[in-house]
């Protein structure tokens, strides 16, 4: 209550390798995003954030250790201005089970 519609379930606003932050949104089951959803996380991956889905707790783990690991910009400035990405999995991505697959922009 309170918050914006669309606003993922977690963001980490610390900047890795060529991202300036992550969000995270949290699913289960067959959960799907909303419009709302898939809007916010495009929008914020255009503008620089590492963004994705995850259906388990442990696929939200590995996302997070994984762009932790990532080098950091004020110790690596290139990696910022070479859009080099340090995550094996592009911005955008679902990850369900340790499986990762492209996310779907638009609303469907």
């Amino acid at each position: 209550m309170g918050v914006l519609a669309g606003v993922p379930d977690l963001h980490l606003p610390v900047p890795r390798g060529c991202y300036c932050g992550l969000y995270i949104e949290m699913k289960f089951g067959s959960g799907q995003l909303s419009a709302d959803q898939r809007r916010f996380l495009r929008l914020a991956s255009e503008q620089g954030n590492y963004c994705c889905v995850c259906y388990t707790s442990e696929d939200a783990i590995s996302v997070l250790q994984e762009y932790l690991a990532c080098s950091i910009p004020a110790l690596d400035s290139a990696a910022m201005y070479t859009g080099r990405r340090d995550l094996s999995h592009p911005s955008l991505s679902i990850y369900r089970g340790g499986k990762v697959t492209a996310m779907r922009t638009q609303p469907e």
